[in-house]
């Protein structure tokens, strides 16, 4: 059994608050994907975070304004998993969207 360590909503309204504060004083770019996760780790000792932006499902593209995050899993009696640290292959993004379909030329839903 395991569990996110620290709650999402908190977290998020921490870590936007330190980004956009950084963003207003020239320390980083708003589109510092690295500094934003740094953010969110500054307020949860111990736990990691990862994220990658989302991929329009029709030209597979990821979409600037849409970064999706996560928290490393802590399993209860074992530890943290270690899942932000793996590298998710390209073709396993592109599942179900109208690219993959294209791709194969398989016949859509």
């Amino acid at each position: 059994m395991g569990t996110w360590v620290y709650s999402v909503g908190f977290i998020q309204t921490a870590g936007m608050t330190e980004f956009g504060r950084l963003i207003a004083e020239g320390g980083a770019k708003i589109t510092d994907t690295k500094t934003l996760l740094e953010c969110y780790g500054k307020f949860s000792p111990g736990a990691r975070w990862n994220g990658a932006y989302f991929m329009d499902a029709v030209t597979a593209k990821p979409v600037r304004n849409y970064f999706l995050i996560y928290q490393d899993t802590y399993i209860f009696g074992r530890g943290y998993m270690g899942m932000t640290g793996v590298e998710i292959p390209e073709k396993y993004l592109l599942i179900g969207t109208d690219y993959e379909v294209q791709r194969s030329g398989e016949e859509g839903f």
